[in-house]
């Protein structure tokens, strides 16, 4: 399960226990519940005159369609074991500099809460796992820090700005719907993600993504059709080279460069899904037919199959545990050709450079179908360019060398120009 997946479940099991203290302690605020849609009820609440903070003492209910606005920090106190903050409506935190939100642990309603501005702000959760109902940010080139256990229970909105999630802080969209998650995405620099792990509870069989990056770079991850319901955490990791040179000093030798990403599960069983890589923004893109996929659990090569592009990305046919790091990764061993052109005398042959190193040189090639269109158990330089359609297709390459097997699978590009 991995420490991520017990922090899940803490949280869980704390955010049970303050939602049925909280619903004894609503029963003194539920007054508050025949106010019309338009009006706010609060008691306690504080508006210092200076940088038009609000601290909640006592209780607070933003009632639907009701929308109050925030210019400075906001700090909700526990009443008891509780807190009688409730929102069904809109909190827009809007301040003029940088500031804080600081909530307690429990149910705080199904409303929204929308960070909003050109400021920085934190987000913070005390004594255990506040649970929300909608987070929106607009906050374009800024970012919500935050620390602890912060649930959204009904959409996460990504307008603008970046969630910058704390190494021990789990943030945890609970909707299983794939559309719990909306990406406003304007460029394929997108400037709204979450840098730290995203967690998102999925069921078996749909599609998700999960908008990740780090501090200066969106990084989408794809999970398609996982095998069973779960709740996975993405975190995006541009320090993989460090992690691959430990395991696995082979493989590290013929590395310039790598990223990737990093992906847990709560469950205790295997589950298994399509992953979607992206070299958005990777330094890589130039490269896509070069890369290769390397996959750390056993520090094994993998990506069997190519079965389609994806925007600056690929999915990859086989299916793999969920536990592990993906990454893509640019090799400078042996220098191979991504393209190959046909016509005015040019070579349409497939070589391998040093051909008479290997003792054995296996070639299987694969069309953007996922279809094997060539195979050679001792490959000799035989494949032709001229014989297959123009279009990318995929390739697995095994060279055995004193006896030291080398995999090597990449993309080529075959072009039919003049």
């Amino acid at each position: 399960m991995g420490i991520r997946g017990e922090q899940i479940i803490n949280a869980r099991r704390i955010v049970q226990m303050k939602t049925r203290l909280m619903k004894v302690v609503f029963l003194i605020c539920v007054i508050a519940s025949v106010f019309s849609a338009n009006e706010l009820f609060a008691k306690g609440a504080k508006v210092t005159s200076e940088d038009k903070s609000m601290f909640v003492g006592a209780s607070v209910y933003v009632a639907p369609g009701a929308k109050m606005t925030v210019a400075g920090n906001l700090e909700v106190k526990s009443s008891g074991n509780s807190s009688c903050l409730k929102n069904e409506g809109v909190i827009f935190m809007n301040s003029s500099s940088d500031a804080t939100v600081t909530l307690p642990a429990g149910e705080i309603g199904s409303g929204e809460f929308n960070f909003s501005g050109s400021v920085n702000y934190g987000l913070s959760a005390t004594s255990g796992s506040a649970r929300l109902g909608i987070l929106t940010m607009n906050v374009p080139e800024k970012t919500v820090s935050l620390t602890g256990n912060v649930t959204v229970s009904n959409k996460l909105n990504l307008n603008g700005g970046i969630v910058n999630v704390a190494n021990s802080g789990v943030f945890w969209i609970d909707n299983p719907s794939p559309d719990a998650v909306s990406v406003k995405i304007n460029t394929l620099i997108n400037k709204s993600y979450v840098s730290g792990y995203l967690t998102r509870s999925v069921l078996d069989g749909k599609r998700y993504e999960f908008p990740v990056g780090n501090t200066s770079a969106y990084h989408p991850f794809l999970v398609d059709k996982p095998s069973k319901s779960d709740v996975l955490s993405v975190l995006f990791d541009e320090n993989v080279p460090s992690e691959i040179k430990s395991n696995n000093a082979d493989l590290s030798s013929n590395m310039i460069n790598s990223v990737g990403w990093r992906v847990e599960s709560e469950s205790t069983e295997q589950n298994s899904f399509m992953p979607g890589l992206s070299f958005y923004n990777t330094g890589q893109e130039e490269f896509a037919s070069q890369l290769e996929v390397v996959y750390l659990s056993d520090v094994e090569k993998t990506g069997s199959v190519m079965a389609s592009m994806l925007d600056g990305g690929y999915v990859l046919g086989s299916e793999m545990k969920t536990v592990g790091l993906f990454a893509l990764n640019q090799s400078v061993g042996i220098k191979l050709l991504n393209f190959l052109t046909v016509g005015n005398g040019n070579n349409t042959f497939f070589d391998i450079p040093n051909r008479s190193d290997y003792s054995t040189v296996t070639l299987k090639v694969y069309n953007s179908l996922g279809s094997l269109v060539f195979k050679s158990p001792q490959y000799n330089g035989e494949f032709d360019a001229r014989n297959f359609p123009e279009g990318t297709y995929y390739y697995e390459l095994k060279l055995v060398k004193d006896d030291k097997v080398t995999d090597i699978r990449r993309f080529i590009d075959i072009n039919h120009g003049s």
